[in-house]
């Protein structure tokens, strides 16, 4: 087998795995519809029969909140993973298609972006109201770093 074939087969698993976490969260889901419903008359049926109940106990209110708890966890844990496993699958992508998985912002060796800054700071210039250009204000803080330097060594 191929590097290209392993990643393909590698992003397709993890796909797949999305879409079976997926099935497996709407089970869950089903059987928190049907444990609300129906545990709570089983319960009332089967456990409290014999008793006179004067008041809902506790364990039939916190059937639904346990129930709710548990689908926010299970839905939270499936999104995540999916996320997860989709960026790995859209990486493993980008690499079988020879593209960079992050694409850089700026691209260039050092010298090449200092020369780019210094010509953009040549080229700018500030208009109106008596303002200096950029090129100026440079001069001039060139010049002030000159003298301080000479007073430094008298």
């Amino acid at each position: 087998m191929t590097d290209t074939t392993v990643m393909q087969f590698q992003a397709q698993q993890l796909r797949l795995k999305n879409i079976w976490k997926s099935v497996e969260f709407l089970g869950v889901v089903v059987m928190i519809v049907f444990v609300n419903g129906l545990l709570p008359q089983l319960l009332i049926q089967y456990v409290y029969a014999s008793q006179e109940l004067m008041e809902t106990p506790k364990a039939l209110e916190l059937i639904p909140l346990i129930s709710f708890i548990i689908g926010v966890m299970m839905f939270l844990y499936v999104m995540i993973g999916n996320l997860r496993r989709e960026a790995q699958a859209r990486s493993l992508e980008a690499n079988i298609n020879g593209e960079p998985t992050i694409k850089p912002v700026i691209s260039g060796n050092v010298n090449q972006l200092q020369a780019a800054m210094k010509s953009l700071e040549n080229k700018t210039e500030r208009t109106g109201n008596g303002r200096k250009t950029a090129k100026m204000e440079n001069t001039r803080a060139t010049r002030s770093k000159k003298v301080t330097t000479k007073r430094k060594s008298k």
